[in-house]
């Protein structure tokens, strides 16, 4: 089933970081599930199963994905019912308190390139995610804004380009191609 969902039209709506965090997972179900028959999770007493399961993974995020991988099993006339329904994920994130503050730039800007200075600025300036940091464009940026539509989400938004983040745009300078550039004038890249 795991395979079956990858080939799927689902599948292929996901976002590229989606579907590598999402294999990631799917080798975590497939290394406790694969060899299960699905009629197996036909049966509810599977549901115990899977919660014990769920607490081995505590900090994990996979319940979900074996929650998702059910439900369109269900949707798939694959099985009947989704044994993870409702189960809810032990993990959780509040990536809010993450906030540099004013002493962690400090510290930091001495170790870095000039042009990995001006992406951890860029980054602090927008709050973009390190995906949309390194193709947001040129022509994205307008006098008063940087408009963007976001690859996790494929949600529009709109960063007010304020005095700080302009004098940035400037220092990196640019017309064309992303706004982010390595040292040798190449756009970057999210593994680089």
């Amino acid at each position: 089933m795991i395979a079956d969902y990858q080939r799927s039209p689902e599948w292929d709506r996901l976002g590229e970081r989606t579907k590598k965090d999402y294999r990631i997972d799917l080798g975590k179900v497939a290394a406790k599930f694969g060899t299960v028959p699905l009629v197996v999770f036909g049966d509810q007493k599977m549901r115990a199963d899977v919660m014990a399961w769920r607490a081995e993974m505590a900090g994990k995020k996979a319940i979900v994905m074996l929650s998702t991988l059910l439900s369109w099993g269900v949707t798939e006339g694959k099985m009947r019912h989704n044994v993870a329904t409702g189960i809810p994920m032990l993990y959780s994130a509040n990536r809010a308190v993450i906030i540099w503050t004013a002493e962690d730039m400090a510290a930091i800007e001495p170790h870095c390139s000039k042009e990995l200075w001006q992406a951890i600025r860029l980054a602090s300036m927008t709050g973009f995610r390190l995906g949309d940091l390194v193709d947001v464009g040129w022509q994205h940026v307008g006098l008063q804004s940087i408009v963007f539509v976001t690859a996790k989400r494929d949600k529009r938004v709109v960063i007010p380009v304020f005095a700080e983040l302009r004098k940035l745009l400037d220092e990196i300078g640019g017309s064309e191609g992303t706004i982010l550039k390595n040292s040798r004038g190449q756009a970057w890249t999210e593994s680089g």
